[in-house]
């Protein structure tokens, strides 16, 4: 039997996650302000949509993540101001809005990430990062305090170190990527020194190396990639180099 190449989303999908236990995918969908769910075969990795096939977002959602543990999905709204806050069923893997279902953002919210240890959650805003304390029974956000620290211009990605210790953002407007020391208790974050290192033109996506040694930015005007050494004690990044896509 052929399988299709592609299947149905809603209107203008935008971001896609995929479970830890590799049993559901997860699509927002721009325009018709809904979140697709799949259940995906783990043998042939065949998509087939849940029932039922989509859940209500706020408006324009944009980005997706779920929690390591698989039991809380979060989707940024850039045209409402909100985070939206599911609960996912591990067993058939459909989402639930939690009560309440949402929480404020601040303007025009798009990255979203989670902690390793699933205590906080990161939201990037226009110029601010937003910080919310995750209930790890619930899933529910709260706001810490402060509910939001200052970023570059036009903050894009959001990315936390495997060790907990360090939280990155690529500032498209500024082209800098803001670098902090995020507090393992709490989970507040503080602007390292310095705050700000420089990378391409527009940068984007960001990713921290697994052993925590290595930072990469994406720039999507200049075609580069940045690549950092990151500081294991300190998570402070130094340019090694920026390479071209040729």
């Amino acid at each position: 039997m052929t399988q299709p190449l592609t299947l149905a989303t809603g209107a203008t999908p935008f971001g896609v996650t995929i479970s830890s236990d590799g049993t559901s995918v997860y699509v927002v969908n721009y325009v018709s302000d809904t979140l697709s769910q799949y259940t995906r075969n783990v043998s042939t990795g065949i998509l087939t949509p849940m029932s039922p096939a989509t859940v209500a977002t706020g408006a324009s959602p944009i980005s997706v993540t779920i929690s390591s543990d698989g039991t809380s999905v979060y989707v940024t709204n850039s045209g409402s101001n909100t985070i939206s806050q599911y609960t996912r069923n591990t067993s058939t893997g459909v989402l639930t809005p939690m009560s309440p279902a949402t929480v404020a953002t601040g303007a025009a919210p798009y990255g979203v990430t989670i902690s390793s240890d699933g205590t906080s959650v990161y939201v990037t805003n226009y110029n601010t990062i937003s910080q919310y304390t995750r209930n790890v029974s619930t899933g529910i956000l709260t706001p810490m305090s402060p509910a939001t620290v200052a970023t570059g211009a036009s903050p894009y990605d959001v990315t936390v170190s495997s060790d907990g210790t360090s939280v990155y953002v690529t500032n498209s407007g500024s082209d800098t990527l803001s670098q902090y020391t995020r507090n393992t208790s709490t989970g507040v974050l503080t602007p390292m020194s310095p705050a700000t290192v420089a990378t391409g033109a527009t940068p984007h996506g960001v990713a921290v190396s697994s052993d925590g040694t290595s930072v990469y930015v994406t720039n999507s005007v200049s075609g580069t990639l940045s690549q950092y050494t990151r500081n294991t004690s300190t998570g402070v990044l130094m340019l090694a180099l920026e390479v071209d896509d040729e």
